[in-house]
């Protein structure tokens, strides 16, 4: 029910905005208000004679809301079979209004379409006049290199999987997303209820992107648009360099301005301060930048299904690759991120405290974990 949700996940800040619990919600009550960075439930009401009653939208749901949250499981390290760097050949077949990562995610997908490993994926686009990102179901090579892939700002990307499952009889699906919305399909994968067994078995392959947080729609419209002066369509495509900690903003006269990612912090989605995986380690098959040279993006494999994905991209000419990966800066990466663990811990104990006020016993432990949690280390 979507009350324990409220109570561990959205109160403390930590929905990740995966949109998991909308799409698989059995009753259609959950979904993302506007302004707001979790979901919350419609209001139902029923009249008897001349009253006005409210109605519980959870009372006696099957709970696939709690089943499918990524925040409340416990997630351990991936693993990995192969780590390469990579490019795209085809540079003709460029995304339109991608960048690197975008191509290379493209060739991935396309290569896959071809030779009928997947009949559609979920990934991201944006509306060119507003920059609002939007998740979208492409089933053509056509509509792949349409798309403006991940830009650095937050959309519910599961959002659209009763679109792609039900009304297109999608059921060999690629999802292209941040760990978390990852995190989230594999929940969906591993789940034994039966009304989701439909999307579990049809989710083929899991791509996750590297990912070390990502931005409201605030940015657009306060920085880029308000203080830099920048209309949304004319925006081309935004590119994020951990290395030089900056924010690239390509317009499409080919003009290219920068953001400190200082500058983005305060922009961040509050989930994004509780996740530690940077890595997407639930994943198949995981991409980014870190660790390969400029021009190149690293890939990790992580299973056989991942290992096809790749493995067909290069046989087809799609993709070239390069053992030169600088394993040192994934991990460096990776292990940063994972600092952010202590912040878990402190939600954690904030409510163990709340439940203390009633229960004595838990009310001790708190204490013995408050005392722990304040020494330096």
């Amino acid at each position: 029910m979507s009350k324990e949700l409220e109570t561990y996940v959205w109160s403390l800040g930590k929905c990740t905005g995966c949109g998991a619990c909308v799409a698989c919600c059995s009753r259609g009550v959950l979904y993302f208000p506007d302004g707001k960075q979790n979901p919350d439930h419609r209001k139902l009401t029923k009249r008897f004679g001349l009253s006005t009653y409210d109605i519980d939208p959870c009372f006696g749901c099957e709970a696939f809301c709690v089943e499918v949250c990524p925040r409340l499981r416990e997630w351990g390290e991936g693993k990995m079979v192969s780590v390469v760097s990579a490019r795209s050949c085809l540079t003709a077949l460029r995304s339109r209004h991608g960048d690197l990562l975008s191509d290379v995610l493209n060739q991935l997908l396309v290569s896959a379409l071809e030779s009928g490993f997947i009949d559609g994926a979920i990934v991201t686009d944006v509306d060119r006049w507003t920059w609002q990102p939007f998740s979208r179901v492409v089933t053509t090579e056509s509509e792949i290199y349409d798309c403006a892939g991940h830009q650095f700002i937050w959309s519910p990307t599961l959002s659209s999987l009763n679109e792609a499952v039900h009304d297109k009889s999608l059921r060999k699906i690629a999802l292209v997303g941040a760990p978390c919305v990852i995190d989230a399909a594999r929940m969906i994968q591993k789940s034994k209820m039966k009304g989701l067994e439909i999307y579990g078995k049809s989710l083929r392959i899991l791509i996750g992107r590297f990912c070390g947080g990502v931005c409201t729609h605030d940015l657009v419209s306060e920085v880029i648009e308000k203080e830099m002066g920048i209309s949304p369509r004319n925006i081309a495509m935004m590119d994020r360099s951990t290395a030089e900690k900056l924010l690239t903003v390509t317009l499409r006269d080919g003009t290219v301005r920068e953001i400190s990612l200082a500058n983005t912090q305060k922009y961040l989605r509050m989930g994004c301060a509780r996740c530690t995986d940077y890595l997407a380690e639930s994943a198949d098959i995981s991409i980014g930048y870190t660790g390969s040279r400029y021009g190149y993006c690293t890939i990790i494999t992580r299973n056989a299904a991942g290992e096809s994905l790749l493995t067909r991209a290069v046989q087809t000419g799609h993709l070239e690759i390069t053992k030169s990966v600088d394993t040192n800066q994934l991990y460096i990466a990776k292990r940063n991120k994972q600092r952010r663990r202590r912040s878990q811990l402190y939600d954690e104990e904030l409510l163990l405290m709340l439940e203390g006020l009633t229960d004595p016993e838990k009310r001790l432990e708190a204490l013995k974990r408050y005392a722990q949690l304040s020494v330096r280390r």
